[in-house]
Formats: C-alpha cells, structure tokens, sequence
C-alpha cells in the first residue's frame, strides 16, 4: 500500500493543521486569566505560525500531487476534512471547547490531545509515503513532539 500518499499531501494537512492549532492557542491566551498560561500559549501560536512557513516552504521541493476530482474543489475539500477530523477541529469548535473547559489546565489536557492525535495521525499516514518523502514527515512528528513537551511543562507547573 506504499505509495499513495505523497509528501505534499502530508504538507498540505499539515498546514491546516497548524492553522487549527494557531487558532486554539490563541484563543486560550485570550481567554486565560492565568498570565503563565496566556505567556505559553502565545508563545505556542506563534511556533503555529512559523510551522506553517516552514511548511509552505517545503512544497516547492516536493512532487506536486494532483489528484483526479469529480468536481472542481473535491480535493481541497478533502484535504480540509482529513485535518479537521483526526486533529485539530475547525475555528467555531476550537472556541467553543475553549469556552467550555472548566479551567486552564482542562484546556491545556484538550491541547496535549490535540498534539497526541496529530503525532499518531502523522505517524500512521507516514506508513504510506513513498521513501523519498518521509523526511516530510518525519520533520512534522518532530515539531509536534515539541508543542507535547511544552504543553506536558506547562499543565504541570498550573
């Protein structure tokens, strides 16, 4: 089953991903009352951001997928349920579990959950990159495994 996927699929989810991601840290900085918190978090948006520059930067140097569609737009459309189901959720639900966290380490635990889904999404949809794209991939788990690590420092010092 090798293969089917391409590194600039990879790419492409990712930087909705970390577009997502983007949004659900700043919105928690916006609304935490806690300055440690809203400190990490704006911190943890901005990494968001330079991830999805990286990540654009990457594409150029990758084989472009373009893939067979029914209809104009099909793909991206994929592409854009693909991220938002197994990872990060679209905007509206980002603010919506923010608002309804009971406290800012419940958020920061809906956060590592987040970073945890999109390692294991990262890593299973790795299985099915050609060789010669798995670097892509292996750069994406690589910063995720980071936010893990900040979000796990940050729940235990709150």
């Amino acid at each position: 089953m090798s293969g089917i996927f391409k590194g600039s699929e990879i790419v492409e989810i990712g930087i909705q991903i970390e577009k997502n991601g983007w949004e659900f840290y700043q919105s928690l900085a916006d609304s935490s009352q806690n300055e440690k918190v809203r400190e990490s978090c704006r911190y943890l948006a901005g990494e968001e951001k330079k991830h999805i520059e990286d990540f654009e930067k990457l594409l150029p140097s990758l084989e472009k997928y373009v893939p067979p569609e029914s209809y104009p737009g099909e793909y991206e459309a994929y592409v854009k349920a693909l991220s938002e189901e197994h990872v990060f959720t679209n905007n509206n639900a980002v603010k919506d579990m923010i608002q309804k966290a009971p406290s800012d380490k419940e958020a920061i635990q809906i956060a590592i959950g987040f970073e945890k889904d999109s390692l294991l999404f990262f890593g299973e949809i790795g299985k099915f990159v050609p060789n010669y794209d798995r670097q892509v991939i292996e750069e994406l788990i690589r910063q995720e495994r980071e936010h893990l690590s900040k979000l796990s420092e940050l729940k235990k010092t709150i």
